[in-house]
């Protein structure tokens, strides 16, 4: 033993965080995410298809670069969820409700009344795909995914 009043301590420290096997993500959390992606999927190809309606709607260069935008952040919204953030969630809930709401809106009715009815029957299906998509992001055990560690 070493009496010096000037040696340093002799204590080990150890620095490290103890780590924590990684959560393995539930398979609700995959099955939101390719329901979300077929959903997107399904209404590009009915706007492919009823190309003739979307077009009297806006003009193309609107249209195209609105639909860019869209699936530019609807690809970084759905990877923010598939990796477990939790404030990527929320967004998707968010634009979810205001989709429903838009949808629910006297002008968005009038403007569907004259649609195509495939445009009608993807307005239906996306709304159910979407609140398929909600439940298991936010009922289902794939809750459990978004909690910190």
């Amino acid at each position: 033993m070493n009496d010096n009043p000037y040696a340093p301590p002799k204590a080990l420290v150890d620095d490290t965080v103890p780590t924590q096997a990684p959560m393995e993500r539930p398979k609700q959390v995959v099955t939101a995410i390719w329901l979300a992606v077929i959903g997107y999927g399904l209404g590009l190809i009915v706007i492919f298809l009823s190309w003739d309606y979307y077009s009297r709607l806006q003009s193309l260069g609107v249209f195209i670069g609105s639909q860019l935008f869209s699936l530019i952040l609807m690809i970084w919204i759905y990877y923010k969820v598939y990796v477990g953030r939790n404030w990527a969630r929320i967004v998707l809930l968010v634009l979810s409700i205001l989709g429903a709401l838009a949808v629910a809106n006297r002008a968005v009715m009038d403007l569907l009344a004259a649609a195509p009815s495939i445009v009608k029957v993807q307005m239906f299906v996306g709304l159910g795909l979407n609140a398929a998509v909600l439940w298991l992001l936010f009922f289902s055990p794939g809750r459990q995914w978004f909690r910190r560690a």
